[in-house]
């Protein structure tokens, strides 16, 4: 299982950004010395998710219904290793704004964004909401793209990396989880793989052969149909004849 996972999705609307936002700020905690409230890059508490939300909302480059308004991102860890970061002297706010930081260096733009901290019982989590456009250094405009297949395999390795600085046992634990999984979980995995690839391909001769007889049986009803057709008129032809 992961020590760290990291989760990237998008809202298309305003409406929806406003809503992620208010709630991961504002819902109800599991205990009452759980903070609420929202984070950002300079405030650690009292952030104004208004002003976030009104950049968003006028922002040129984003005025089309069907333009991303905003990334939404998730970092979490195991309750353990996180009791172990806040003993070390730091937490999840420094480093998603380190995280955060990198990425800005990363696709070369300043980025404005807004963050929650969820100290939920089994998986303490930060939400962070990032504006889908950023500014170079030349001060173009550009739009933030994150890619699911490069950049959030990019991300968990940064996040992951910013945890072992500061607990390095979890860097040393890490490295043995991955070695049990690469000699035991890899070898069980392949063989699921495997056996899968078998099922689907019986499943996909038997969809096929099924079609096939499904086709030669359409065939047969048509070319019935057809012959019926044919007697019925010939049955009826002399009548018609007859008629007239």
């Amino acid at each position: 299982m992961a020590r760290s996972i990291v989760l990237v999705r998008y809202k298309k609307d305003i409406q929806s950004a406003r809503n992620n936002i208010k709630y991961i700020g504002f819902r109800s905690r599991e205990s009452e010395e759980e903070e609420r409230g929202l984070f950002n890059r300079d405030l650690d508490q009292g952030a104004d998710y208004e002003i976030f939300l009104n950049k968003i909302e006028s922002h040129p480059a984003l005025q089309h219904d069907s333009t991303v308004k905003m990334h939404t991102m998730i970092l979490s860890m195991y309750e353990n290793d996180y009791r172990s970061l806040l003993e070390s002297g730091s937490n999840l706010k420094d480093l998603a704004r380190e995280v955060l930081s990198d990425l800005e260096e990363h696709k070369g733009m300043k980025l404005e964004w807004i963050g929650a901290v969820h100290e939920k019982s089994g998986h303490p989590h930060v939400h962070i909401g990032i504006m889908s456009v950023g500014v170079t250094p030349e001060g173009v405009t550009r739009r933030l793209y994150l890619n699911r297949d490069q950049d959030l395999p990019w991300l968990r390795e940064k996040f992951l990396e910013k945890i072992q600085q500061r607990v390095p046992e979890i860097g040393r634990d890490y490295n043995k989880e991955r070695e049990h999984n690469r000699t035991h979980e890899r070898p069980k995995m392949r063989s699921a793989t495997r056996q899968m690839s078998h099922s689907l391909q019986a499943l996909a001769h038997t969809m096929e052969h099924t079609k096939s007889l499904m086709k030669d049986k359409r065939n047969r009803q048509r070319r019935s149909k057809r012959a019926k057709s044919r007697i019925q008129h010939q049955r009826q032809g002399p009548t018609q004849f007859q008629d007239r």
